[in-house]
């Protein structure tokens, strides 16, 4: 596994990559989701959540 170098900025860009069966993907795709953006909306909810407590 390698690391980054952390951004400067809070707003800067990071690239994060999820490894999921090929069968799933293909499945997601025929049904019309997104997991690029799923994967981003469930982290988002997922920090959300964690801030509450």
């Amino acid at each position: 596994m390698r690391t980054a170098a952390m951004p400067a900025d809070d707003t800067d860009l990071v690239s994060l990559h999820i490894t999921l069966p090929y069968k799933m993907r293909r499945e997601a795709l025929a049904a019309g989701i997104n997991c690029s953006e799923l994967m981003r909306k469930a982290l988002k909810r997922r920090l959300k959540k964690e801030c509450r407590f």
